[in-house]
């Protein structure tokens, strides 16, 4: 039976998923948990983020490995533990992003398609 949730250790994401809202855990905790290669979990430290995960590499079965942007958004520093579980996604439809700050300039149609491009198949 599939256990519901994982209690890993944080270590640093691989460079090449840098910035691409992925986590790896060793393949057999993907069973674990009932998760495949490109689902979504949800990942609890202070905070909680969603990502989407992946195989790991090596022999290292008790860790996660997120990037620093993944580990901000659930609050949590390499070597915390976190709880990690495979959850449902909807698609969205629509989505509205704000500026922080007020913008300088109006945002041009390539600026928004660029943007559009950067956050497709990303989980938020």
């Amino acid at each position: 039976m599939a256990r519901r949730y994982l209690r890993l250790k944080v270590a640093e994401a691989l460079p090449r998923d840098v910035g691409k809202s992925r986590a790896r855990i060793h393949p057999a905790l993907l069973k674990e948990i009932s998760a495949r290669p490109g689902d979504i979990i949800l990942v609890k430290g202070r905070k909680s983020t969603v990502l989407t995960v992946w195989p790991g590499e090596g022999k290292e079965k008790d860790i996660i490995r997120l990037d620093g942007m993944a580990r901000k958004n659930a609050g949590v520093a390499l070597n915390d533990y976190v709880q990690v579980t495979k959850t449902r996604a909807k698609e969205a439809v629509r989505i509205t992003l704000m500026p922080l700050t007020p913008p300088i300039m109006k945002a041009d149609d390539e600026f928004v398609e660029f943007i559009k491009n950067r956050i497709k198949d990303t989980p938020v």
